[in-house]
């Protein structure tokens, strides 16, 4: 764990070449200040973790009280806050989004393999989908359990676009018919839409151009949180009250604190 503490800089320390100016939060509309206050700090927790892929895919697990991350190479990492980070589990065929399901088990999307995985307690993996009309997947990236234990993924192959809204079934699947744009996230800086969550309100916390963006239900653009790096990797509640958002970026790992909890993972179970 030493030899690791080493090799980056935590609390804001040594700051690596991707850093790009002062930290800020913007207010774009008076409703932010019911889920932040703009002096709040931006916290790098660590910087210069880039090496052969970018730092992705945060899931904050409650009953440990740490965070697990997508590292370098195939690695899993996981921090404590106030431990160093440390490699949590070394060969994850570059499972990059990871969540858990209804009963606490981790399910991950692995770009490697092209599926997407289910670790069981006894730590042997259960392949859930690896398929789709008999094609295999491309590169499965993000994932969500719902309420009633659905599981939703992305599967991309080409360069990101903006979110799009979609509209669901009673059973679940997506009305492709009301596809919209839920909000246009490009600009002049560096950065696109990744690592969309959902607070317990309704409000949307997702990557784009120049920072992480905060958003109401309907998409409008509340406040927009400037860390200081080229782009916004994904995103995770997490702490003892789900108050805190830790985000990557490709290079690092940082944080704040919000007054509006995230939603819980596991998510509650539909009633």
């Amino acid at each position: 764990m030493s030899a690791i503490a080493g090799a980056f800089a935590f609390g804001g320390g040594y700051r690596d070449t991707a850093a790009q100016g002062a930290k800020r939060i913007d207010r774009l509309d008076p409703a932010l200040d019911q889920i932040i206050d703009t002096s709040e700090p931006i916290v790098d927790i660590a910087t210069n973790l880039g090496g052969t892929a970018n730092v992705e895919g945060p899931l904050w697990w409650k009953e440990g009280g740490y965070l697990l991350f997508r590292g370098t190479d195939q690695k899993r990492w996981k921090y404590s806050p106030g431990q160093p980070i440390s490699v949590f589990k070394e060969n994850t065929n570059w499972a990059n989004g990871i969540t858990r399901d209804m009963q606490g088990r981790l399910v991950a999307c692995e770009a490697l393999t092209r599926r997407i995985t289910r670790e069981e307690p006894d730590g042997s993996n259960t392949v859930l989908a690896s398929s789709f009309k008999g094609q295999p997947f491309n590169r499965p990236n993000d994932i969500v359990v719902k309420s009633d234990g659905a599981i939703y993924f992305t599967d991309p192959w080409t360069a990101a676009e903006p979110p799009g809204a979609f509209k669901v079934a009673p059973n679940g699947t997506l009305l492709r018919q009301t596809d919209r744009v839920f909000a246009d996230l490009s600009g002049a800086e560096p950065g696109g839409p990744d690592g969309m969550k959902v607070d317990t309100v309704g409000n949307v916390y997702c990557g784009g151009s120049g920072g992480l963006y905060i958003m109401d239900a309907k998409g409008k653009k509340l406040g927009r949180i400037v860390h200081g790096f080229a782009n916004t990797a994904n995103v995770a509640f997490g702490g003892d009250d789900w108050k805190t958002v830790y985000f990557c970026t490709r290079t690092s790992l940082g944080s704040f604190k919000i007054k509006v909890a995230g939603v819980p993972v596991p998510v509650a179970k539909k009633s």
